[in-house]
């Protein structure tokens, strides 16, 4: 993946041309499907090519939000003014963050809650919005009336604080109303979430959410954030099959490293943004990968228009942000009361037990086999 965020390009030779995707069934209702296919991912990259001609130019600024604490650095201007773009004039209306550890994303994304608010507040009542439409044709489709949600942030448990935290100290008092739902006292009903203008979770509660059809699953959220998305890059997995169940009107990924072990990885993402027709995996293995080589020039479009990543060292070189010191590492000597020493050393001596054992019976496999082949 592109370490920039991608320059838009009127040379759509590179990546509209799939003549070089050939059909494995030939009879009359495999090449049928195999044209509709072929005519639908020409058309959604056609659409991207020229949504690539509508992004904002890297140096474009969004304004700083009302009732934010802090001001924005440069590059989290740049961020958000990409992400609003995002959400009001692109399907999917989302896209994946993947700035480096370290650069501000989860203040970013606050900053994109504050800023909807905003646009909310000053929008006239009778002003109607499509998507409202859209939901009136979904719930007529026989699909079950959803409260309106907030939006949900998931994380992995870890973070939780770290969230909680950063709307606590950034946010002007009043200006979000925000839950953290977690543990047994958290609320049961969904019109008890809907109330809140941030919900935070963990992915643990999603998955068990979704197994017992809880109250998070009875909202139409207005925003999704995956923070460290690539928790779901197994799209099989109780996570990704979780979250992916969820109902919102926007949807973002955040992670520093979208691809860790394959191209594929990128796949659930696309699941999770919804967007269509790459999010169904016949279309992602036909027309979207290309078997024996990187970086295909259909995928690379697709990231380019959904994907915003800088690192620390393409801004420092810019001069967006100031060189980082470097890291020291302090120790740091924890005396252990009664309690805790007794615990240590339980642990411990069961530990060194366990292990004599597993030495001891790979010593005794060894001299097995050793007498074995000294008969042969």
């Amino acid at each position: 993946i592109s370490e920039t965020s991608g320059e838009s390009t009127n040379n759509t030779s590179t990546y509209l041309i799939t003549d070089d995707v050939q059909p494995k069934f030939t009879g009359k209702v495999g090449m049928r499907n195999f044209n509709e296919q072929k005519a639908l991912t020409e058309d959604k990259l056609q659409d991207i090519h020229e949504s690539l001609n509508q992004r904002p130019a890297d140096d474009v600024e969004s304004k700083q939000p009302k009732h934010l604490k802090v001001t924005l650095m440069k590059h989290q201007l740049q961020a958000l003014a990409f992400m609003e773009w995002r959400e009001a004039a692109q399907k999917p209306r989302g896209g994946l963050l993947a700035d480096d550890m370290g650069l501000g994303k989860t203040l970013t994304a606050i900053s994109l809650i504050m800023k909807q608010m905003q646009t909310y507040e000053s929008r006239p009542e009778d002003e109607s919005d499509s998507e409202d439409e859209e939901r009136e044709q979904w719930i007529a489709q026989g699909r079950r009336d959803l409260r309106a949600g907030g939006t949900l942030v998931i994380c992995p448990a870890t973070l939780m604080k770290q969230w909680e935290y950063e709307v606590k100290t950034k946010v002007k008092r009043g200006a979000l109303e925000i839950c953290v739902f977690h543990g047994a006292s958290r609320p049961t009903k969904s019109r008890d979430l809907a109330r809140y203008d941030v919900v935070i979770t963990t992915y643990q509660i999603i998955v068990s959410e979704h197994k017992n059809s809880g109250c998070i699953f009875g909202l139409r959220w207005d925003r999704i954030i995956l923070d460290e998305g690539h928790v779901i890059r197994n799209c099989k997995s109780k996570q990704a099959e979780a979250v992916c169940s969820l109902e919102a009107k926007h949807r973002w990924v955040m992670t520093g490293t979208p691809v860790q072990n394959k191209e594929f990885d990128i796949f659930s993402t696309m699941k999770f943004l919804r967007c269509t027709p790459f999010d169904d995996i016949r279309y992602w293995k036909t027309w979207i990968e290309v078997r024996g080589r990187d970086n295909s020039p259909r995928l690379q479009a697709l990231l380019k228009s959904i994907l915003l990543r800088r690192t620390k060292a393409q801004l420092i070189e810019s001069g967006q942000v100031e060189s980082l010191p470097n890291k020291t590492f302090e120790l740091v000597m924890v005396e252990l009361n009664t309690a805790e020493r007794l615990v240590y050393n339980k642990v411990l001596a069961y530990s060194q037990e366990m292990f004599a054992e597993y030495m001891q019976q790979n010593q005794e496999k060894h001299n097995n086999y050793t007498y074995d082949k000294a008969q042969l």
